[in-house]
């Protein structure tokens, strides 16, 4: 007679799934799931962590920690609001890599630290001092995520599953942050559905008007407190093929 412990293991895989399933948002019961043995925590963990939020430098430092790389792999919605710091040890500037590590991310929104309440202004912590380094990385990401060079393998380019990114940042100790050669392929990635950006500069010179001539499945885009030229619009809207709803929150020169 089986040991009444085993009793759920002893159920088809089908109806394991089931049950994780109807778990989904009971974070405890999912946790406990997966603590009790190596088989549960198979089934448990891709529906615990597909929706994770990023509110605090230790949320994020304890999704950074090498014991628990295997639940990057699951993440498809991350919501990265982390709020400001003035710790030393702030991880916001690991960010990126997580971000590229999360193979099945579908739903990303980042709202940089500093970008409410003036945080912005001065250099008086290292969120301020880093700051630059992470802009840059996170436009480079978006810039090889929309790579269409065909010697790049699809299973090889990050956030190839990414559908909604939501954009919240600022500059270098200024409030609008600029678009240039690298983030400007936010608009010419093939896989973004939806996209909403806030407090951008769109500088002719830096966005410039040779983008891939490519079309793009965006459907929703919305700009909020954004500055952009004519011209800028244009290339914008001339790329997706399907495009379903415009907000322009923005001053156009």
């Amino acid at each position: 007679m089986a040991s009444p412990h085993s009793r759920l293991l002893d159920l088809a895989d089908e109806l394991l799934v089931d049950i994780v399933e109807y778990l989904d948002g009971d974070h405890l019961s999912l946790r406990a799931l997966a603590l009790t043995s190596s088989q549960l925590q198979g089934f448990a963990e891709p529906v615990l962590y597909r929706r994770y939020f990023v509110h605090t430098p230790y949320s994020l430092s304890r999704l950074l920690h090498s014991a628990v790389i295997r639940q990057r792999e699951h993440i498809q919605v991350l919501d990265a609001r982390c709020k400001f710091s003035l710790v030393d040890d702030n991880p916001w500037k690991a960010l990126p890599r997580l971000i590229e590590h999360a193979r099945k991310l579908q739903d990303l929104t980042i709202e940089s630290p500093l970008c409410n309440e003036d945080h912005w202004a001065g250099e008086h912590s290292p969120v301020h001092r880093e700051y630059p380094e992470v802009l840059a990385s996170l436009s480079l990401l978006f810039h090889r995520a929309a790579c269409r060079d065909a010697t790049v393998a699809p299973d090889d380019r990050p956030l190839r599953n990414l559908r909604r990114l939501e954009l919240h940042m600022n500059g270098v100790n200024q409030r609008y942050w600029q678009i240039q050669e690298h983030s400007r392929s936010l608009f010419t990635s093939p896989t973004i559905e939806d996209l909403t950006i806030s407090c951008a500069q769109f500088d002719l010179a830096e966005f410039g008007t040779e983008l891939p001539k490519a079309t793009t499945p965006l459907k929703r885009l919305t700009l909020i407190e954004c500055n952009l030229t004519l011209l800028a619009v244009w290339c914008i809207l001339r790329m997706p093929k399907a495009l379903q709803y415009l907000h322009l929150g923005t001053s156009i020169r």
